[in-house]
């Protein structure tokens, strides 16, 4: 079956088991449960292994919190495994989170049951967000992690593992309204194009730094920030990683919300996410935490209206105030291409000179990428015949799911990292 045949409300194929017959099978203990939590950024290709390869024809699908079927961060899907009526379902709470369920069985939040619709249908929810009540509070079988558990901030106790494939990442820097392109502030923007390993570390650890340090011109005053993710994401830790910094370095980030990604009138909002309050100057404390997921923290980098807003966090001048910010953020390539050419506005930087494409990443030339992992959960409370099955699913069916872009099979690779925190390594060596 060919994922591009499924279509967002209704798939064609039916459900060798209706849902009454679930639902009378569940009640029997005649259903098989499998639960997995993990990467945001690459659930676009488990979800593709889950939809295409898993179960023995066309599953209902259900999905929440974005548009796009395999964006979002809840999933719930069902039909039969060699006759067996199983339900998969997928919290995707970052790769940390992924690492962490694993060896410490955490109850995490999945679907009900009673949220699957139509035989065969494929459904994505945007509002609500979240799955509504009655919810499966239950621990995963597999995590999925961009980052292994050496590398990672749950080290103990050691997991059951497998790399299965290349994780890109890339930097992009955010949008701004066209009115906001044409004087002095709009040309420094658009000049600026690259991004370097130091540049980036002095940015994240200094509650940003004026665009002067990334472009050399001692006139650009105006201050760069790094939006990012919250620490049980993968993605920060490889954006860690990149920088040489520890996975559990304290960062000084923003996290953006309450703008608009068509309004530039709608003022947004650099949050404080410290806890610290504010400041005897009147100006916000950057905080540590980040964004819950890689498709919402892209969102906002598409937000307009940086450009011609008020810096609260400007640390010059008496009145603490600076008209004009600009925003990086590293990212998963799927999600960046979610948000890339939106409004013609959101640009992809290089990084120390270098482009993030699959050509320089497997030649070893563009260094931020990741070893992508599956992981068994330690204890899955008698679960294992689930568990296994969906490890070995998507073990023995992800590189078939992988596009060369978003994901990058092994086999495309010139170079390899002998750990989450190595530099590539041309292969041979």
């Amino acid at each position: 079956m060919k994922l591009k045949t499924i279509k967002t409300i209704l798939a064609t194929g039916m459900l060798s088991l209706s849902l009454a017959g679930l639902a009378n099978a569940q009640g029997q203990g005649g259903v098989t449960y499998a639960y997995i939590t993990g990467s945001t950024a690459f659930r676009n290709s488990v979800f593709n292994v889950i939809a295409t390869n898993t179960f023995d024809s066309t599953p209902t699908y259900v999905g929440y919190g974005n548009s796009a079927l395999s964006k979002c961060n809840y999933m719930i899907f069902s039909n039969t495994i060699g006759s067996v009526p199983y339900i998969i379902k997928c919290q995707w709470s970052g790769s940390e989170a992924g690492i962490l369920d694993c060896a410490s069985n955490i109850l995490e939040t999945f679907p009900g049951d009673g949220v699957l619709g139509t035989a065969g249908s494929f459904t994505a929810i945007t509002s609500p967000s979240t799955p509504p009540a009655p919810i499966d509070s239950h621990q995963n079988d597999v995590g999925m992690a961009d980052n292994s558990q050496s590398y990672s901030r749950t080290l103990k106790p050691s997991l059951t593992g497998t790399t299965v494939g290349v994780i890109p990442f890339t930097w992009i820097k955010n949008a701004q309204a066209p009115a906001d392109l044409t004087g002095t502030l709009g040309t420094d923007w658009t000049n600026w194009v690259n991004l370097t390993q130091a540049q980036v570390d002095t940015a994240i650890l200094d509650n940003g730094t004026p665009l002067s340090i990334f472009t050399g011109n001692a006139a650009e005053t105006n201050f760069v920030y790094v939006a990012g993710r919250n620490n049980n994401s993968g993605t920060r830790a490889n954006q860690l990683l990149d920088i040489a910094l520890p996975v559990g370095q304290f960062v000084s980030q923003i996290y953006i919300t309450g703008g608009s990604k068509t309004d530039h009138t709608v003022a947004i909002t650099l949050e404080n996410q410290s806890n610290l309050g504010i400041n005897s100057s009147g100006k916000t404390y950057l905080g540590t935490d980040g964004q819950d997921s890689g498709g919402t923290l892209a969102t906002t980098m598409n937000y307009l209206g940086s450009a011609s807003q008020t810096d609260l966090n400007y640390p010059y001048g008496n009145t603490n105030a600076c008209l004009g910010w600009f925003a990086v953020a590293y990212l998963g390539r799927s999600d960046a291409n979610s948000v890339l050419g939106a409004n013609g506005n959101v640009v992809e930087m290089l990084f120390n000179g270098v482009a993030s494409t699959s050509a320089n990443i497997e030649s070893g030339v563009y260094p931020c990428w990741g070893n992508e992992w599956i992981y068994k959960a330690k204890n899955d409370s008698g679960n294992s015949t689930a568990q296994t099955t969906l490890y070995n699913v998507i073990v023995n069916h992800i590189v078939a799911n992988m596009d060369g872009s978003t994901a990058i099979p092994y086999s495309s690779m010139h170079v390899y990292k002998q750990s989450s925190a190595s530099a590539p390594v041309e292969n041979g060596f």
